[in-house]
């Protein structure tokens, strides 16, 4: 539903500027090409090359990426789209796609990477991080996106750093006795 919103937005726009005799083309097509693309799962063949175009704009400052600056040429790039600020839902929707600095980042394979760090009276404990990040939360919960939620399917609960390091928690049953017990640590899946 949401993102047939979209489409909508975008399909009315389209057919006022075909109406004027004015197709999008250059920049401003491949800016509203991504628009589409990125706020859905489903992705035609079509979408490749833009999606392509806009991953590859990255700002260096002497010499080093600039994350701070590449979102704002992103953001620059996609404001190119006609409908991009027509209200203020696509204007957050064009902030959130921007602050995603890579497309995977709010893929499963990309969130089981993030460790969860928390220091208590007996030092250290980890986990694998239970939370999206504020970024890819924009982007899965907007208005006119159609994007399939990574699941967390973890308990949520912190190991001591010897066994998250270790893999597996020791648990002693009689006097000799011990239990491994694996540390779940893919926890997010597509």
């Amino acid at each position: 539903m949401k993102f047939l919103k979209l489409c909508i937005l975008l399909s009315i726009f389209s057919s006022i500027t075909v109406s004027a005799s004015e197709e999008l083309t250059g920049d401003t097509k491949t800016a509203c090409e991504v628009l589409l693309c990125l706020s859905s799962n489903t992705r035609p063949s079509e979408c490749s090359a833009p999606i392509s175009k806009y991953f590859s704009i990255k700002i260096y400052h002497h010499g080093s990426f600039s994350p701070g600056r590449t979102i704002s040429a992103r953001k620059n790039f996609l404001q190119l789209c006609p409908v991009s600020n027509q209200d203020n839902k696509m204007a957050s929707l064009v902030d959130a796609m921007a602050n995603q600095l890579d497309e995977n980042l709010c893929k499963a394979r990309e969130l089981n990477k993030t460790v969860d760090k928390r220091r208590g009276k007996n030092g250290t404990t980890y986990r694998t991080t239970a939370t999206l990040p504020a970024y890819c939360d924009a982007l899965f919960n907007h208005e006119y996106t159609n994007l399939k939620l990574p699941k967390y399917t973890c308990n949520k609960e912190f190991y001591e750093a010897e066994d998250w390091i270790r893999g597996y928690t020791i648990t002693k049953k009689g006097l000799f006795k011990q239990i491994k017990t694996p540390i779940k640590k893919i926890c997010w899946v597509d």
